[in-house]
C-alpha cells in the first residue's frame, strides 16, 4: 500500500482523537473548543489529502484539493483566536482584529473553491497527485500565513507573564508545536510546488505536533495551559458559594456562576480580571493556605458585601503551583443571625435577670408608694386643719411651702408608679412565653387594637387587610406587640400623616406590615432598637422596654420581627408569624 496515504490516513486518525480527547475534557472552555478546532481542521486536510491522492480522476482530484482549503485556510485565525484566549486580550485590539481574520478566511475558501485561478491543474506523482498553482494562490494563502506569522512574533512574549515554571515550558513547547507545522507545510505544500519539485505534503501530518504536545504536556504535568481540564461546573453550579480558579499572577482563569451572582457580571465575563479587583483589601499567595478571612467583596450592584474568603494552591502532578482555588462565602445571612443571637443574648440575660429585680424592687416600692400616699392625705388634712385654726388668715410663706409639699408629694407618688411600671414591663420580658394559645384572625385582632389605641390627631389610617389564615397564638401578647408598634408609630407621624396596615400570607407564615410616613430612625440605631432600655425618646417620656418586649413576645412566637427606616421618609415594621407556633412557644 502506498506508504504517503497510510500516513495520511494515520495523521487524521490521530488528529481526530486528539481533538476529541481535548474538546472532552471541557466543552465549555474557548480554549479547548479551539485547540480542538485546529486539530479537527488538520484531520479534516489530511482526509482531504487521503481522497484525492487515492482517486484516478483529475477533475475529482481538482474538487477535492479546493475542498481541502476549509481545512486548512482557518488556522491562521484559529491560532489567533487561541492566543488572544491564552493571553487574555478579550477588551484588546485582537478581540476586534479576530472578526476581520475569521471573515477574511471566509473570502479566501470561496475564492480557493469558486475559482480556477488558485488551482490549475492536478499533477500525477508516483503517490498520488500533486498540484500546480494559479496567480491568485497567495491571496488565498495570505490569511493563513499572516495570521500564523502574527501569532509566532508574539507567543514569546507569554514566556514574560507571571505563570508557573511548569506553564513556561508548556508555552516554549507550544511555540515549536506551531512553528514546525508552519515551517513544513510552507515548504513541502507551497515552496516546493511553485518551484515544480513535487515532495509529499506533510503539512497536514506535521500539525500532529500540536497534540502530540498538549497530549505529552497532560500525562506529564496532569494540566495544560492550552487545555485546562474540566472545571466540575456540574459540581461547582450546585454551591451556594463563589468558587474560582486563579492564575499565579492572581487574575480569574474560570468561576462559577455563584461568583458572578455576588460580583454581579456574568461568571464568563470575569476571565482574566485580577481578583484585587473584588477582593481589594486581601492579598492571596498562590502559594499559602488561607482559611475563612471576612473582608467585603466589590460588587457591581451593591457597594460591597460582607464576605468569607478562603484559599488553597493549585498544584500540578509536579507539585508545581500553577494557581490558587478560592471560595468566597456570603456573610450577609450569617451577620443578620449574628445580629439576631447578640439581641437575644442580650434579652435573655434581662429574662434571668427581669424576675429577680422585679420582685426585689417591687416589695419596697409598694410601701413606699402606701406610705406616701398616706402622707399625701395626711398633708391635707394637716393643710385644712391648719386653715380652720387660723381665723385670721395664714400668711403668705405658710401657704407657699403647703403648696409646695403637696407639689412635692404629688411628683413623687408619679415618680414612685413611673417605677412600678419599670418594673412590671420588666417582668413582663421574663414572662413573655407564658399565656393560653387558641386560633385568631390577626385582621380582627389588629383592628381592635387600632380601635384601644385611640390616635386622637388627625392621622388618616390606611387598611390593606388580605385573606389570611388563622394564627395560634397567645392574643393578649400580639395585641401588646401591636399595641406597642402602633404608638411608636403615632408618635414618629405628623398631624397630616399616614399610618399603614398591611397583612399578607403565603399559608405557612402570616405577616403583618406596620408603616408610617414619619420622622424615621437614624441608621445608626436600627441595630439597637430592640435593645432592652434603648429609647430614642426624651428623658422621662419612654423606658425603652416596648420594642423589647415586642421582639421576645414575637421570638416566642417563633417568629420574627423587622425593621426598615430612613431618616425623614418613615418607618417600616414587618411580624412574621408562623401559621401555628404553639409547640415552639410551649417550649421556649
Amino acid at each position: 500500500m502506498n506508504p504517503v496515504i497510510v500516513m495520511l490516513v494515520l495523521a487524521c486518525l490521530a488528529a481526530a482523537v486528539f481533538a476529541s480527547v481535548i474538546f472532552a475534557r471541557d466543552p465549555s472552555q474557548r480554549v479547548n473548543k479551539r485547540l480542538a478546532a485546529i486539530l479537527g481542521c488538520s484531520a479534516y486536510w489530511s482526509l482531504c489529502e487521503v481522497l484525492w491522492n487515492s482517486s484516478a480522476d483529475p477533475e475529482t482530484v481538482i474538487w477535492l484539493i479546493r475542498l481541502s482549503s476549509i481545512g486548512w485556510v482557518p488556522l491562521g485565525p484559529l491560532a489567533l483566536d487561541l492566543f488572544v484566549e491564552v493571553t487574555g486580550r478579550k477588551r484588546s485590539r485582537y478581540r476586534r482584529v479576530l472578526r476581520f481574520a475569521y471573515a477574511s478566511a471566509a473570502i479566501a475558501i470561496a475564492l480557493y473553491i469558486g475559482t480556477p485561478w488558485c488551482v490549475t491543474k492536478a499533477i500525477p506523482v508516483e503517490w498520488g497527485w500533486s498540484f500546480a498553482f494559479g496567480p491568485l494562490f497567495p491571496v488565498a494563502l495570505a490569511p493563513t500565513m499572516v495570521y500564523l506569522s502574527s501569532v509566532l512574533v508574539m507567543w514569546p512574549g507569554l514566556m514574560a507573564k507571571e505563570i508557573s515554571p511548569g506553564e513556561k515550558r508548556q508555552v516554549h513547547w507550544m511555540f515549536f508545536g506551531i512553528l514546525v507545522p508552519t515551517v513544513v507545510a510552507c515548504i513541502t505544500d507551497v515552496l516546493l510546488p511553485t518551484y515544480g519539485i513535487h515532495f509529499p505534503h506533510l503539512g497536514s501530518a506535521s500539525i500532529l505536533a500540536v497534540g502530540c504536545i498538549v497530549t505529552w504536556s497532560i500525562r506529564r504535568y496532569g494540566y495544560f495551559i492550552l487545555a485546562p481540564g474540566a472545571f466540575t461546573d456540574e459540581i461547582l453550579g450546585t454551591l451556594r458559594d463563589g468558587v474560582a480558579l486563579l492564575r499565579v499572577d492572581g487574575r480569574i482563569r474560570s468561576c462559577n456562576d455563584a461568583l458572578g451572582e455576588l460580583v454581579g457580571t456574568a461568571p464568563h465575563a470575569l476571565r482574566d480580571w485580577p481578583i484585587t479587583e473584588f477582593l481589594p483589601s486581601i492579598e492571596i499567595d498562590p502559594a499559602a493556605e488561607m482559611t475563612d478571612r471576612e473582608t467585603d467583596l466589590v460588587t457591581a450592584r451593591e457597594g460591597s458585601v460582607p464576605v468569607s474568603v478562603s484559599s488553597s494552591p493549585l498544584r500540578n502532578d509536579k507539585r508545581e503551583v500553577i494557581g490558587s482555588v478560592i471560595a468566597v462565602r456570603d456573610l450577609r445571612e450569617v451577620m443578620t443571625l449574628r445580629s439576631r443571637l447578640v439581641t437575644s443574648g442580650r434579652l435573655a440575660a434581662v429574662g434571668e435577670l427581669a424576675a429577680g429585680i422585679a420582685h426585689e424592687i417591687n416589695n419596697p416600692i409598694t410601701f413606699v408608694r402606701a406610705n406616701l400616699v398616706s402622707l399625701q392625705t395626711d398633708w391635707k388634712t394637716l393643710a385644712a386643719v391648719s386653715d380652720a385654726s387660723d381665723s385670721t388668715g395664714q400668711t403668705a410663706d405658710r401657704k407657699a411651702i403647703l403648696c409646695e409639699g403637696d407639689e412635692i408629694l404629688a411628683e413623687s407618688v408619679e415618680g414612685v408608679d413611673r417605677i412600678a411600671s419599670i418594673v412590671r414591663d420588666v417582668g413582663a420580658i421574663s414572662h413573655a412565653g407564658r399565656g393560653s394559645f387558641e386560633f385568631v384572625d390577626l385582621n380582627s385582632l389588629l383592628e381592635n387594637t387600632v380601635n384601644v389605641a385611640v390616635l386622637s390627631r388627625s392621622i388618616s389610617i390606611e387598611r390593606f387587610y388580605s385573606d389570611i389564615p388563622q394564627v395560634r397564638c397567645a392574643p393578649q401578647q400580639l395585641k401588646q406587640v401591636f399595641l406597642n408598634l402602633l404608638i411608636n408609630a403615632f408618635q414618629a407621624t405628623r398631624d397630616d400623616g399616614c399610618i399603614r396596615l398591611t397583612t399578607h400570607s403565603d399559608g405557612e407564615r402570616v405577616t403583618i406590615h406596620i408603616d408610617d410616613d414619619g420622622c424615621g430612625i437614624p441608621a445608626e440605631n436600627l441595630e439597637r432598637i430592640f435593645d432592652p432600655f434603648f429609647t430614642t425618646q426624651p428623658v422621662g417620656e419612654g423606658t425603652g422596654l416596648g420594642l423589647a418586649l415586642c421582639y421576645q413576645i414575637v421570638h416566642n412566637h417563633s417568629g420574627a420581627i423587622q425593621v426598615e427606616s430612613k431618616l425623614g421618609a418613615g418607618t417600616s415594621f414587618r411580624v412574621v408569624l408562623p401559621v401555628d407556633a404553639a409547640e415552639s412557644a410551649a417550649c421556649a
